[in-house]
Parts: structure tokens; sequence; C-alpha cells
């Protein structure tokens, strides 16, 4: 069974991918809207896992910018997000 923190919801994440899987996010659903990922701010990775803190804009949502902490589990082949101030 799998434990991660409440605040982490699972997502779709649209990638680049070049010598691996998800080298670089490019965009996300969050709460049925697609979020255009425009700048990556940080990326790391820990075993298993690769993690990326980002800003994100949708045109279609006034006041659209955001920040976001997600993370890549590569054994589950899932994505995760928590907003960040």
């Amino acid at each position: 069974m799998n434990h991660y923190p409440q605040q982490f919801q699972a997502i779709l994440v649209a990638c680049y991918s070049g010598h691996s899987y998800a080298d670089r996010p490019a965009s996300l659903m969050w709460n049925g809207e697609r979020y255009d990922i425009v700048d990556i701010e940080r990326e790391w990775f820990e075993p298993g896992q690769k993690h990326f803190i980002v800003r994100v804009t949708n045109a279609n949502v006034a006041e659209s910018e955001k920040r976001f902490h997600i993370c890549y589990h590569t054994q589950e082949d899932l994505w995760r997000l928590k907003e960040i101030q």
C-alpha cells in the first residue's frame, strides 16, 4: 500500500521525453483544467522519483498562474502534485 501525504494529488502530466521518460514536464491536468508549464524552477532526483517545482498558467482561467511541486514515481508510473505558494 502506498502512503503519500494527503496534500499530494494524483494528476495527469504531458511531458517531453528524451533519453528517458519524463525528462521535462510540459503541461498538467488539475481540477479539470489544463495548465501549461511556463517555467521549471527546480528539479531533483530521489531514488525512484523525479521532482519538479514548476510555474503554470491556464489561458481560460483568470489569475491562473500557480506554483506546484510535481513528482513522478517511476515504479508506479504515477504523477503527484502539491500546490505551493
